[in-house]
């Protein structure tokens, strides 16, 4: 894997002008059903950040394809499942993994539009909660606005690590008012997440 991000840092830091379609690409895998279990997409998140850091790419151009990928992946993936419905599933590897299936239906069906932000940040609810909306029949306007802010939220956060080790090596000062607003997005989006944890401690407390 290291070898492969090696390649497209290198093409990047030649191509820089053509570098959106790389971004779209990353963000677009990591998010499509099937293709972000097979091919992990937070290593290329943290090199994009990295380059964000050191200068080499506009913040603003990387967030903004980032999100635009992510929410082509997922509203593809809805798409399907509203086309091919339970057949989808049966794919390899999500056929190899039924607890992945369940475990995602089971999130989906318990917390509806939010299954879709939560989803985002982890493994295999990343990959089956948008194509099981499809499923199960979400109204299309009502995912679309969740896989929109969802999105928004998820790019800085998959970022920020690789461009925080960046900016270790590279201080200055765009690169630290870009910090403080990517640390700012970290901790709205682990304060949803603690939220998250507590409603659902809550209602699994209640007899």
């Amino acid at each position: 894997m290291s070898e492969y991000i090696d390649i497209i840092n290198h093409w990047v830091l030649l191509n820089q002008n053509h570098a959106w379609w790389v971004i779209f690409l990353i963000a677009f895998v990591e998010s499509m059903v099937i293709l972000g279990i097979l091919v992990p997409g937070l290593p290329f998140m943290l090199m994009l950040g990295g380059l964000i850091a050191t200068q080499v790419l506009n913040p603003w151009l990387v967030i903004f394809w980032c999100v635009v990928g992510a929410v082509v992946g997922d509203g593809l993936s809805f798409w399907i499942g509203q086309r091919y419905k339970y057949h989808v599933l049966q794919l390899w590897p999500l056929n190899k993994h039924p607890e992945w299936v369940t475990q995602g239906e089971d999130f989906f069906t318990r917390w509806g539009g939010v299954s879709i932000l939560i989803g985002r940040f982890f493994g295999p609810l990343r990959a089956t909660v948008p194509v099981l909306a499809g499923i199960l029949g979400m109204h299309r306007v009502k995912f679309t606005l969740w896989n929109i802010l969802s999105a928004m939220i998820w790019a800085p956060a998959y970022l920020a690590p690789g461009f925080a080790l960046g900016w270790l090596a590279d201080q200055s000062e765009q690169a630290a008012w870009i910090a403080i607003t990517i640390v700012i997005i970290g901790i709205i989006s682990y304060w949803l997440w603690g939220r998250f944890k507590r409603v659902n401690n809550k209602d699994n407390a209640t007899p």
